[in-house]
């Protein structure tokens, strides 16, 4: 008889499941998110690296380096292929290219809007040289008063 009731209790508290509160599953819930996304970040950077360097790559657009180690780099782009929209896409993404520290656009088809796109929040890149664009001198003469640090070379 003892050992039936010793049976019968330990059948009945295995058979508890542990149950949690709806807090307790939201939370399980958002730390999951966080972590499949704080993984994926890596993979989400290199996938918007590799669309951007394409498209540049698409308008004819060349990198150079600056330094023997890579650590500072050039993009030069040139060609009527250049407009506001490739610029859009390198500000865009212009996080996943932390060495680009000048843009060189010659012969382009750039206008002030695509100007504005890559000098307006950009601090990365400190060095811009232009010639034969359709960016105003208004426009450049705005960006240099409101970034004194970035150097914009014209050339004719």
């Amino acid at each position: 008889m003892l050992f039936s009731r010793s049976l019968t209790y330990l059948t009945n508290r295995l058979r508890k499941r542990p149950q949690l509160s709806l807090a307790a599953l939201l939370m399980l819930v958002l730390l999951a998110a966080v972590l499949v996304q704080f993984a994926m970040l890596p993979m989400l950077r290199q996938r918007a690296r590799e669309y951007a360097l394409a498209e540049i790559a698409n308008a004819g657009g060349q990198w150079a380096a600056l330094t023997n180690d890579q650590s500072h780099m050039r993009l030069l782009l040139s060609g009527a292929d250049v407009d506001d929209e490739l610029i859009k896409i390198v500000s865009d993404n212009i996080a996943v290219f932390p060495e680009l520290v000048q843009l060189d656009l010659f012969q382009t088809q750039v206008t002030d809007e695509g100007w504005a796109a890559i000098t307006g929040f950009n601090s990365q890149i400190d060095r811009m040289v232009v010639f034969e664009n359709k960016i105003s001198e208004a426009a450049m003469e705005k960006t240099e008063s409101q970034r004194p640090s970035l150097t914009i070379e014209r050339r004719k």
